[in-house]
């Protein structure tokens, strides 16, 4: 959120089997979206008291809502949003006339989105490119989606990387969402070819039981 403190012309891409975008009461927007200059450790430690369950003291930010808080806080910096997903989860209130669904199919237009003058900010979660296989005795995740058809949606945000329009990135692995986290790091090992991310893959997998 600090490196959008000079930008306002930024766009949102959020490709995500949810929307991430559940709403919180506009008074828990009003708190804590007063001060967005945050590092990622005060983001994280953001805490909020529920009136749910036994627990009064929990964490504001949640897989299902950050994208929600994210809009929110930057609204005014913020020029359009444009959401790939399955169409699960809550989409954001009072936002209609910025926020847009993504054709699934229709995936050329990523790479004309917005105008010249757009910055991007784009929100990956793995777990889109995965289905829930229910047909046999065994619920397993396989690849929704042809490794040319993933392909085809990294070439587009390439290209818009290669025009500058690229602010941020951010991968979420989401193993419990993909099957495992072998299918999650055999997929992201694409992503990170592919965005020259140089992310040590084979070192961190040493910590990872898969």
């Amino acid at each position: 959120m600090k490196e959008l403190n000079d930008q306002k012309n930024v766009c949102l891409l959020h490709i995500d089997e949810h929307y991430d975008s559940r709403n919180m009461d506009e008074n828990s927007y009003g708190v804590y979206c007063k001060n967005v200059d945050l590092n990622i450790d005060e983001y994280l430690n953001l805490r909020m008291v529920s009136n749910k369950g036994k627990n009064t003291d929990v964490s504001l930010i949640v897989w299902d809502n950050f994208i929600g808080f994210f809009v929110h806080c930057l609204q005014e910096r913020l020029k359009k949003l444009y959401f790939l997903t399955h169409g699960i989860g809550d989409k954001l209130n009072n936002f209609d006339n910025v926020a847009e669904d993504l054709n699934i199919v229709n995936i050329n237009r990523i790479a004309d989105l917005g105008d010249e003058k757009s910055k991007f900010i784009i929100d990956i979660d793995l777990d889109f490119f995965f289905y829930l296989d229910d047909t046999g005795s065994d619920k397993e995740r396989k690849l929704l989606f042809s490794e040319d058809y993933i392909q085809k949606i990294i070439n587009k945000i390439n290209k818009l990387k290669g025009s500058n329009r690229l602010l941020c990135i951010t991968i979420a692995l989401s193993p419990e969402c993909c099957g495992n986290w072998d299918n999650s790091l055999r997929l992201f090992e694409m992503f990170n070819k592919n965005f020259n991310l140089e992310f040590p893959i084979t070192d961190w997998q040493e910590g990872v039981k898969l």
